[in-house]
């Protein structure tokens, strides 16, 4: 009989030691599976911190490509804006006329003064030796990649001179020009009329003075601190000269050799 009884107790242990175990097992596995459920979570949490902060960058890079793309969209005739470099430094421009998503700028300030020409010839804007160099050198040392695919080459027609019909030469093709004295009647109000008037002696030279006082000392900047003259690409009374603008416009002409202001001009696209 005891040993029936000791039989069943130790029977009964051993089926409590089991189930027990058992128990140690499935809280073990539930245990396991909630830490599991838990680092996934923590992994969840940080990828979606990360998604957005890209997401966060593109947008910042489409708004600085969308405000690059909007620069001159913002602007006005009359406006200063930068483009390019001159010996090291920003070059401002003017813009002169803006529209159909281009614009033409012309130099703020005169960057420099040179000869038109080298050689005391006649000469044309074509031949000149400042085209060549403003086309050339000035061109691909003053603006990079990206600005030379904003510039536009033009035609320009170079007109005979209005007084006295010196030839302006043939046209030409132009990524970097100078403006003539058809770019100055359209852009800065400069009458036509009045200059022709005053050449052809149907206008005294003291009503000529106080015209162009009034009307072209805005086209007078200045020059490493100093007033000066500037080119212009038409002819003056004879080939080997070119009109200049100085307080006036210089009717004229200075022979092609001597130095004046350099105020380039181009057309963008953007």
């Amino acid at each position: 009989m005891k040993r029936k009884v000791l039989s069943f107790l130790i029977t009964f242990a051993f089926s409590l030691f089991v189930i027990g175990c058992g128990s140690v097992e499935k809280n073990d596995e539930v245990v396991n599976e909630a830490v599991e459920e838990s680092d996934d979570e923590n992994e969840v949490a940080p990828k979606i911190d990360v998604e957005s902060e890209e997401n966060d960058d593109a947008d910042l890079e489409l708004v600085a490509s969308m405000d690059d793309s909007m620069k001159f969209d913002q602007v006005s005739v009359g406006d200063v804006v930068s483009f390019g470099r001159y010996e090291g430094k920003e070059i401002e421009w003017y813009v002169l006329e803006i529209g159909d998503g281009e614009a033409v700028l012309f130099s703020q300030d005169i960057l420099w003064n040179t000869s038109y020409n080298e050689e005391p010839v006649d000469i044309t804007w074509e031949n000149c030796s400042l085209r060549a160099y403003l086309n050339g050198e000035f061109y691909n040392d003053s603006f990079d990649s990206s600005e030379k695919e904003m510039i536009q080459t033009v035609t320009n027609e170079n007109a005979d001179h209005p007084c006295y019909g010196t030839s302006g030469g043939n046209q030409t093709q132009d990524n970097v020009w100078l403006l003539s004295f058809d770019d100055l009647v359209k852009y800065m109000g400069v009458s036509e009329e009045i200059y022709v008037s005053y050449c052809n002696g149907q206008m005294g030279e003291e009503e000529f003075e106080e015209y162009c006082l009034e009307t072209d000392s805005r086209l007078l900047p200045a020059h490493h601190g100093a007033a000066t003259s500037w080119w212009s690409r038409t002819p003056g009374h004879k080939s080997f000269r070119a009109i200049r603008v100085a307080e006036r416009i210089d009717q004229n002409g200075s022979q092609v050799n001597n130095y004046s202001g350099v105020r380039p001009a181009i057309r963008i696209r953007f």
